[in-house]
C-alpha cells in the first residue's frame, strides 16, 4: 500500500440487508389478489421488505429466491408469489415484477428455487402472496419466502491489488502483463 486507505473500498455500512426469510400465515378462507388489487378484493399477504442492498457503484447481483408452501393436504388451489424487484443505478430507478405460480401436482405443492442475475447500486425486494379463488383448507396454512443476495462482481478487488501490488517489481505480481497500464483497471464513477 502506499500509506493512504483504498478509497474504492466498501464496508459493512454500504450493505443494508443482504437476505432475509420470512413466513406467511395464510388465513382460513384468504382469498387475496395480486396488486394491482381490483376493487372490492381482499389484498394480498404481503412480506417485510426482504432485502435492502446498497454499494457505492453499480455491480452485478445474483438474487436467490426461494418459494416453500406448506399447505394442509385438504388445500386444492392455485397460489400466486408475485416478487416486487426495485432497481437503481445511479439516478435511474425501475421496479419490475416476477410472478410465480403454485398449483397442487398430485395433491402435493412443489418448491421453487430461483437464480436472477441484475445489475444495481441499490436492490430492494418484497413479496406478495395471493389466491384469488380463495384457500379451502379448513385450517390456516403457511408459505415460506426467502431472498439472498451476493455481488458477482466487485471493482475493488482489482483496485486492491493494485494497491498491494504498487512499489513491487513486476515479477512479483505474475498476472501483470507486459506493457500493463494501471490506468485500464481504473473505474469511472
Amino acid at each position: 500500500m502506499n500509506g493512504r486507505p483504498s478509497l474504492d473500498h466498501g464496508s459493512a455500512h454500504d450493505t443494508l440487508r443482504w437476505g432475509e426469510t420470512q413466513t406467511l400465515v395464510v388465513p382460513v378462507g384468504f382469498n387475496g389478489d395480486v396488486s394491482p388489487v381490483p376493487e372490492g378484493t381482499t389484498p394480498p399477504l404481503v412480506t417485510k421488505q426482504m432485502l435492502a442492498a446498497h454499494w457505492r457503484w453499480p455491480l452485478s447481483w445474483v438474487v436467490t429466491l426461494i418459494m416453500q408452501p406448506a399447505f394442509n393436504a385438504d388445500e386444492t388451489n392455485t397460489f400466486y408469489v408475485q416478487w416486487q424487484f426495485t432497481v437503481g443505478v445511479g439516478q435511474a430507478i425501475c421496479t419490475f415484477y416476477y410472478l410465480y405460480t403454485f398449483a397442487p401436482t398430485g395433491g402435493l405443492y412443489t418448491a421453487q428455487n430461483v437464480q436472477l442475475f441484475t445489475p444495481a447500486q441499490d436492490l430492494q425486494v418484497n413479496a406478495a402472496l395471493a389466491c384469488p379463488s380463495g384457500a379451502v383448507s379448513s385450517k390456516p396454512e403457511s408459505f415460506n419466502l426467502a431472498a439472498f443476495s451476493a455481488p458477482v462482481t466487485e471493482p475493488h478487488a482489482m483496485t486492491h491489488l493494485l494497491d498491494k501490488a504498487r512499489g513491487h517489481a513486476e515479477e512479483h505480481v505474475p498476472w501483470m502483463p507486459p506493457g500493463f497500464n494501471e490506468t485500464d483497471m481504473g473505474y469511472r464513477r
